[in-house]
């Protein structure tokens, strides 16, 4: 009885690297060259900024934060000198905002851009939990992780 668990931790594995594979070669194909700086740690940095900031629940705002991203990469190229610094400088207050809004909803951007009824809604949420909280005398313990 239970849940497979290594069956499945196999089968994402598995399955995200025939999309990484996939990716990889649409990316050789497309430039006719590869080489592992195409691929280093500030490209992984950035593709983790693109997700943080659209929101990883969706692909939709995956495919926000990487047009923030890029555009924000693009206007601070008038600082030419100081373009990684200020680029930097961005992602740090961006990811220190962000992580504020990550616990409560899925992005910095979805935060922004929130109607009202979803915003009702999530208090909505917030109460019914809490209230279930009540229910079973966890209310308290809540209230100071809070």
């Amino acid at each position: 009885m239970g849940v497979d668990v290594a069956r499945y931790k196999l089968q994402a594995f598995v399955i995200s690297a025939v999309y990484a594979s996939v990716s990889g070669s649409l990316i050789a194909l497309q430039n006719k060259f590869v080489t592992p700086d195409m691929a280093g740690y500030m490209h992984s940095i950035e593709l983790v900024i693109m997700a943080v900031l659209g929101g990883a629940g969706s692909v939709l705002g995956a495919f926000f934060g990487a047009a923030i991203l890029t555009l924000l990469q693009q206007v601070l190229t008038i600082f030419a000198e100081y373009e990684q610094i200020m680029l930097g400088l961005v992602m740090m207050l961006e990811n220190v905002i962000a992580g504020f809004h990550l616990t409560e909803r899925g992005s910095l951007v979805a935060d922004l851009f929130s109607l009202p009824a979803s915003r009702r809604r999530a208090r909505m949420v917030a109460g019914d939990a809490m209230r279930l909280l009540e229910r079973v005398g966890l209310a308290r313990a809540a209230e100071q992780e809070a």
